[in-house]
């Protein structure tokens, strides 16, 4: 089962012939090609893979992806709209990809959760554009709610500092995305606070799926239990 993917799209705000941005190709060309693979959209929620879309400074596109044979569960965000349900505001044809993807690990370990580029999405909108601080605090919401729903809970409401940083725990390798050079170092500074126990951060300087994104964060969570105190 594919489980997770990384597509880097050269110029991928640039036009394209009649399209306004070079994503909006890419993502009619994966929603047709996933359509046939999966039997329909009806399957998506069932099957489909995380990813991330990230411009690259090469001219070349290129597509990493992980498959496993083990059990595994896309997994979605109760505080955002599914990808592959967007209105067409954002192209003819929507992205489609999980926010997650649940992987069970035998024999007996913990379940992990592969999380896709997260970014300041509430809904299908973007929030606080072109204001680093507030993006970074709706994304951090964003990846404390993906492993909540990695871990079964419910509800949507972040806003409690306890709540969050639990689920934060679970993480333990990140990886940030920014276009502004500047930005990377203050951005690791307020995650290194936030995540008590990754292990590993990446940071790339890359432009991002939507204008006026100024952060996108991926990475992955442990799903053990995390002891309190």
């Amino acid at each position: 089962m594919l489980v997770r993917v990384w597509n880097f799209i050269p110029g991928i705000l640039d036009p394209l012939g009649e399209w306004d941005q070079r994503y909006k190709v890419f993502n009619a060309g994966r929603f047709n090609s996933y359509s046939r693979w999966y039997g329909g959209r009806g399957e998506f929620g069932r099957r489909i893979a995380t990813a991330s879309g990230i411009g690259t400074a090469s001219d070349e596109f290129t597509v990493h992806a992980l498959a496993t044979t083990n059990s595994a569960l896309p997994i979605e965000n109760p505080r955002q709209v599914s990808s592959y349900r967007y209105s067409k505001k954002f192209g003819p044809l929507p992205p489609c990809f999980a926010r997650a993807t649940r992987v069970e690990c035998t024999p007996r370990g913990a379940p992990r959760l592969l999380v896709g580029g997260t970014a300041s999405i509430r809904g299908e909108t973007t929030y606080h554009i072109d204001d680093l601080d507030l993006q970074l605090e709706e994304t951090i919401k964003n990846l404390a709610a993906v492993v909540a729903s990695g871990l079964g809970e419910t509800g949507d409401d972040f806003s409690l500092k306890n709540r969050c940083r639990s689920l934060l725990a679970h993480y333990r390798h990140l990886r940030v995305y920014c276009p502004r050079l500047e930005d990377l170092d203050p951005v690791a500074a307020r995650l290194q606070l936030e995540f008590e126990n990754v292990e590993r951060m990446e940071l790339v300087q890359s432009d991002l799926c939507r204008k006026g994104l100024l952060v996108e964060i991926e990475g992955w969570a442990g799903l053990e239990p995390i002891p309190i105190g």
